[in-house]
């Protein structure tokens, strides 16, 4: 891991305890794993390190993390914050034309 990666896991971290504490959950046993479990939270910096994640259903398909629905654009703004998904560069226009010879 990279300071990126770390970053974006103390983003993340961040993220899942304050979303326990907005929720009024207070579990002792999971704490914060119970909405972003460790190995998901691994699973998302790895794939955001090689630009995977560029959307919700990318997130859900490639994580099979139960809350992507309702909380993947949440994470998907910090991901994007340490790992913007790439562009689209358009293909260049050709000026060729093409003409039928066929007979």
């Amino acid at each position: 891991m990279d300071a990126r990666d770390y970053a974006l896991w103390n983003d993340l971290n961040v993220w899942r305890q304050k979303t326990l504490v907005d929720l009024g959950i207070n579990d002792p046993i999971f704490g914060p794993a119970l909405i972003l479990p460790d190995l998901i939270l691994t699973r998302i910096i790895d794939l955001s390190h090689h630009s995977k994640l560029s959307d919700v259903s990318a997130l859900r398909d490639l994580t099979d993390w139960c809350y992507a629905d309702k909380y993947g654009e949440n994470v998907l703004v910090l991901v994007h914050n340490h790992y913007p998904p790439p562009t689209v560069v358009p293909a260049p226009q050709s000026n060729i034309q093409l003409t039928n010879t066929l007979p």
